[in-house]
Order: structure tokens, then sequence, then C-alpha cells
């Protein structure tokens, strides 16, 4: 059962690119069907969303598997984890495959965000021996984290917000 079940998690985005990619010309009917695959993505970019999407599920199972096989190897999880991200901000930048400027901005916020807390969380292992030096760098791991808490929530309070008001008629906030 858990081989089938991680089989179908890394089977299942190339079935869906290859899908995408064989019926390209109905984009409009495939986006109706697999709805959140192409959210907010510029599908005017082409078939290189695909790239975006693909890598999305692959790299956290790729963080999932590091995670789990290489627990006493501290060094190589850093490494890989920060190559991951690196790799998501290179496509992200290459790409452009948002439909927004905000959405490719919030990306790039997003990733710094993680990566300045997997930078703070370093700190915690044997790198730095000094238990109080420890301490006060949880309060920037603390602070990374709840900066990109807020950020993230406050624009999704935001276009909630935006959309009770347009739905019910009382005008409403300015769009994001």
């Amino acid at each position: 059962m858990n081989f089938a079940f991680f089989g179908l998690i890394i089977i299942y985005p190339f079935v869906i690119s290859y899908k995408t990619i064989r019926g390209w010309s109905r984009i409009d009917e495939l986006r109706e069907m697999y709805g959140s695959y192409f959210e907010e993505l510029r599908i005017a970019t082409g078939p290189n969303i695909l790239v975006y999407n693909n890598y999305f599920l692959f790299r956290r199972l790729i963080v999932a598997l590091v995670l789990v096989f290489t627990r006493e190897m501290l060094f190589l999880q850093i490494m890989i984890m920060d190559f991951t991200i690196i790799a998501q901000v290179i496509i992200n930048g290459h790409l452009e495959i948002f439909e927004t400027r905000f959405k490719h901005n919030m990306e790039y916020i997003n990733e710094t965000l993680v990566m300045m807390t997997l930078y703070c969380c370093v700190c915690f292992s044997s790198f730095v021996p000094d238990p109080k030096a420890r301490f006060d760098i949880g309060y920037f791991c603390c602070f990374f984290v709840a900066l990109q808490l807020a950020i993230n929530l406050f624009f999704i309070f935001k276009q909630s917000l935006s959309e009770i008001f347009f739905y019910s008629g009382y005008g409403g906030i300015e769009e994001v």
C-alpha cells in the first residue's frame, strides 16, 4: 500500500504534464479539469509552466526524503535544502510564470524567508557551541517565521475582505 501511494505521488505530476503537453491546444478545458494545477500561472508562457509545477512537487518529495534518510548528515541536509531553494528562485526568475508581478515578488519573499529560517536552524546544531548564543538566535528564527506568517496572512485577509465586499455589493478594497 505504501509503495502504491509513493508511486502515485511521483507519477501524478508527470501524467498531468503529459496530458497537458498533448492537449495544449485545449488548455482552457484542461485548466478547468485540473484547476489548482494551473492556478495563478500565466498560460501564455506555454508548456514551460509545467516545469514550475513539477519542480514544486519534486522539491517536496526531495525534502521529505532528505530529512528521513540523512538524519545524521546535517551538512548534506542543509546543502540540499539550499540547492532546492536556489533552483526554485532560478526557475521563478527565468520563466516568469505567474500572472501578476505581485505573486512573483511574493514567491521571492517567501523563498528568502525560508532560507533565512534554514540558516537560523543551522545555528541550533553543534556549529554554535554557546547555549546563550543559540538562545538568542532562536529569537531571530522566531522573527523570520513570524514575519513570513504575518506577510502572507495580511495578503490573505486583504484578498478575503476584498472578495467579501465585492460579492456583497459594498464596493471593495483595492485589488492586490
